[in-house]
């Protein structure tokens, strides 16, 4: 196991360099002088040099390759045109937001998604099985955004109960009460997809002599479900888990956007309204990075869950 954590660890370098490259030539891909884009159609050209200069753009492109890696060898994002402040700084602060959203929207999709799944295969064909599974497509079939702007007219506007938007956390009573929309926007389309892979997953499970073999000994169903199929049915549920992290964290964004959290989602959009490039680039890099951290945890799970798996 060791070994192998060594080796995925080494294969991550190549993605991180490939992704941090990319994000890089963004400025160099946009059509136009970028320099004069930041500065508005009245700049004069004094302040767009000035941005030039800022942006590193007069110099040579092997310079700025050079001292692109080197600011991040050092932990350096670079510095933001309009916040005027550290990138890495500014998304570290926003950073807990997006990360609370993300892990209680997962939990969200993970609670209801098993559950609508595990009772789907064991009502196999029935009344439940029917019922769960046109929950798990309208969750599948619902854009996040479109779910999140029902939710603030009915639960905001009409009722009540809730903020239309913003974030509060004095308290845990008004950070549960700023996340609760968002998360469940964001996590009940993710449910759909968890739901329809462990319903898959758990019939062909249960179909194996060895949960045959388990009820005729008399173990309760309980134990039968629980022990003996859901456990076994978890190395493709944890492959979907850890995509749909990815997905989560991508959706974020527009989440944050459509409840006026201040994340860095809603910090990347800005971002790109307003051609702020190293933000852009440094939250392109912070994103890559937690997908590529996501999946090899992944991957460690493999091995504990089903211990047919080696890695020597």
């Amino acid at each position: 196991m060791g070994r192998y954590l060594v080796y995925r660890l080494l294969s991550a370098v190549p993605v991180l360099v490939v992704v941090s490259l990319v994000s890089f030539l963004i400025i160099f891909l946009v059509p136009g002088d970028p320099a004069a884009e930041i500065a508005g159609p009245g700049a004069t050209s004094a302040e767009v040099e000035r941005i030039r200069h800022q942006l590193g753009l007069d110099a040579p492109l092997y310079e700025q390759v050079v001292g692109y890696y080197g600011r991040l060898a050092q932990g350096d994002l670079g510095r933001s045109i309009l916040l005027g402040r550290g990138v890495g700084a500014a998304m570290l602060e926003r950073a807990p937001i997006t990360l609370s959203l993300t892990g209680l929207a997962l939990i969200i999709a993970l609670t209801l998604g098993l559950l609508l799944g595990v009772v789907a295969a064991v009502r196999q064909n029935s009344w439940i099985d029917q019922s769960s599974m046109t929950v798990a497509l309208i969750g599948l079939s619902v854009p996040d955004f479109w779910l999140g702007l029902v939710m603030i007219y009915g639960f905001a506007v009409l009722l009540g109960w809730l903020p239309t938007g913003g974030y509060v956390d004095t308290s845990f009573a008004s950070w549960a009460r700023s996340m609760a929309m968002p998360a469940l926007a964001l996590g009940m389309t993710q449910m759909g997809l968890l739901a329809r892979i462990t319903r898959a997953s758990m019939l062909e499970v249960l179909r194996q002599d060895y949960v045959r073999t388990a009820r005729a000994k008399g173990l309760p169903e309980f134990v039968v479900i629980a022990k003996h199929a859901l456990a076994n049915s978890m190395v493709p549920v944890i492959t979907v888990i850890g995509l749909i992290v990815g997905i989560l964290l991508g959706g974020s964004v527009v989440i944050e956007l459509v409840f006026s959290l201040p994340g860095v989602g809603r910090l990347i959009i800005g971002a790109i309204l307003r051609r702020d490039y190293p933000v852009i680039q440094g939250g392109l890099l912070l994103t890559a990075s937690i997908f590529v951290f996501v999946n090899l945890i992944v991957d460690i799970l493999y091995a504990y869950l089903d211990p047919r798996v080696r890695y020597d």
